[in-house]
């Protein structure tokens, strides 16, 4: 299969290959793409929530053991503990197949951080991986998920009790969260999405809590002396707060520890230390300032396929740009409250269009 950064199967974002119909792809396309991304690690880590795509799981691991690369497969597993796990088996790659009507394919390197669509497409783009004289093996594992729980229960203290309500349309998410979270309390809830990537909550006393808020109020329950590493790119009104927070580059995050990153990638484990000790935790999100967030993704018309990233700083807020697919931007826009960075975010959507329309050029001064 010719790919070129986007193809007829899969679309490329942040850590991710995602294809608009689970059904249109065949297993030899499953088995290119592997033997494609077999290409930038060593050795792999597949898993897949439920049996619905243990055809595609396996197929991909075709392609990655005709490299010559070993991989572990983990079937009917959750995002999370798997998340956790794979990098303990020395794997610089994890991949967590996942969707029902779409086919969504996660991609994690050995510091569990997704891995950017750059890097993703440019291994799309090279050439087939030849045919390696010996397969690697094929290695059926069992999963990680009561290691990952007993390993949260000892940084939070064994015994100790959260209460707070769980939605989240992945039962095996669910059901994971409902091991630590008992629905005692209705005064918090948090709401999981994206196979248990991200989370908000909903408090009596403060209302919505978005997830970079949850971010912040971990900053502030931490109180770490060299500061909680943040991406580059967390909303300005971080600095606002007053916390030790560090802004660091993707490559910069690469570099930490585990356990300094661990409340960037692992939800679960963020809620956990939150509500752990409940008053300090609201104390903690009641001190914070507001933070409105909007997003959109964006068909353009590049006349290039080199990467695409802008911020623009506004009296009001901040737009950040970044490229998402081969005719696509993503658009953050970032402000004091929820309606004005939804205004701000139509109202820049807008404008990239008729730029669009106008033959857009990533060299254009917006």
């Amino acid at each position: 299969m010719y790919y070129s950064g986007e193809n007829r199967y899969f679309r490329f974002t942040e850590g991710c290959c995602e294809a608009a119909s689970a059904h249109e792809v065949t297993v030899s396309a499953a088995a290119s793409l592997g033997n494609r991304l077999a290409a930038g690690f060593r050795r792999f880590s597949v898993g897949c929530d439920g049996f619905s795509h243990i055809h595609h799981l396996y197929a991909l691991c075709s392609g990655i053991s005709a490299a010559g690369r070993d991989v572990y497969v983990y079937e009917n597993t959750d995002l999370p503990s798997f998340r956790f796990g794979f990098p303990l088996l020395s794997s610089d790659c994890g991949l967590f197949i996942s969707g029902s009507s779409t086919l969504r394919i996660s991609v994690f390197g050995g510091d569990r951080l997704p891995v950017s669509a750059d890097v993703i497409a440019e291994l799309m783009e090279a050439k087939d991986v030849p045919a390696c004289g010996k397969c690697g093996k094929i290695i059926s594992a069992g999963s990680f998920r009561e290691l990952y729980i007993a390993n949260i229960r000892e940084r939070i203290g064994e015994g100790t009790v959260l209460n707070a309500a769980i939605s989240c349309g992945t039962r095996s998410v669910r059901t994971l969260w409902e091991e630590l979270f008992t629905e005692n309390d209705s005064t918090l809830s948090f709401q999981v999405s994206a196979d248990g990537q991200c989370v908000n909550a909903f408090s009596q006393s403060s209302c919505f809590i978005p997830s970079d808020k949850l971010v912040l109020a971990y900053a502030a329950v931490k109180n770490d002396t060299d500061g909680i590493p943040v991406p580059e790119d967390f909303h300005f009104q971080a600095d606002e707060a007053g916390l030790r927070i560090k802004r660091t580059a993707r490559s910069g995050l690469s570099e930490l520890p585990a356990e300094k990153i661990r409340h960037l990638v692992d939800p679960l484990y963020m809620c956990a230390v939150l509500t752990s000790d409940r008053q300090r935790f609201e104390e903690a999100v009641s001190s914070l300032p507001q933070l409105g967030a909007s997003r959109r993704e964006i068909p353009m018309k590049f006349r290039d396929t080199q990467p695409f990233r802008q911020t623009v700083i506004l009296p009001d807020g901040v737009i950040r740009l970044t490229r998402s697919g081969l005719n696509r931007l993503s658009l953050i826009a970032q402000a004091r409250s929820a309606e004005t960075a939804s205004e701000l975010c139509s109202e820049w959507c807008g404008r990239l269009g008729r730029l669009s329309d106008e033959g857009f050029d990533k060299d254009i001064t917006i």
